[in-house]
């Protein structure tokens, strides 16, 4: 079972934190034991989530992603490396469920970063163009980019969001929700070890993205 699972994570230790400190989404119902000190998403609570299906040698695979505009999402590079149909919903929080306000479109090109390393995950970050526009609503609504110098410092509280690798990373900048980071890589040995995660700055990569946007809208 995939659900969205909200976490709030404090940069550079990479651990989680509970109350104190990080700013609150609405909450919802905690439904699901196996979440590491996280909770499932409420439906249109996480309206930028997107979640993805690719099929890379004849296996489907699962990765989440960001809605960035009403035709192009963000996502790691490692989710569309050689592979070769996608599919992807928005407006919901879980992968396999009908749910009202969710939609399911195909891709019209996935756009890979051009010095994405496969051995170091440098440069962990891809566009995906959707086949046609979305309408946005109560659901569906994309997140802002950073500013080009919007880098963190020790200490802040930013949230991470998504099923598996792909997911989003933000922050509540000027009264609104921010996307920071792409989920890149755990640890091997899981969630509950305190090993950190890797996360490709969003602001980092913005050339790129823009540069996508102009070049295949």
């Amino acid at each position: 079972m995939k659900i969205i699972i909200i976490l709030c994570v404090i940069i550079i230790t990479s651990s989680y934190k509970q109350n104190g400190g990080c700013r609150s989404y609405p909450e919802a119902k905690e439904t699901n034991r196996k979440l590491i000190k996280g909770y499932p998403a409420a439906p249109g609570q996480i309206k930028w989530q997107v979640g993805i299906y690719y099929n890379s040698s004849g296996v489907t695979h699962f990765c989440g992603g960001a809605l960035i505009s009403n035709q192009w999402v963000l996502t790691a590079a490692h989710c569309v490396y050689n592979s070769q149909s996608f599919d992807v919903f928005l407006g919901g929080t879980h992968a396999y469920r009908r749910q009202y306000g969710k939609i399911l479109t195909k891709i019209k090109m996935a756009v890979l970063h051009p010095l994405y390393n496969t051995s170091t995950y440098e440069n962990d970050v891809a566009m995906i163009q959707l086949i046609r526009r979305v309408s946005f609503s109560y659901f569906i609504q994309p997140i802002a980019l950073p500013k080009h110098n919007n880098y963190l410092k020790s200490n802040e509280d930013v949230w991470v969001s998504g099923y598996d690798s792909g997911g989003c990373l933000v922050q509540y900048i000027n009264q609104r929700w921010t996307h920071v980071g792409i989920v890149s890589f755990t640890s091997s040995i899981g969630c509950t070890r305190g090993a950190p995660s890797g996360f490709a700055r969003t602001a980092a990569m913005l050339d790129f993205i823009y540069a996508a946007i102009s070049h295949y809208s």
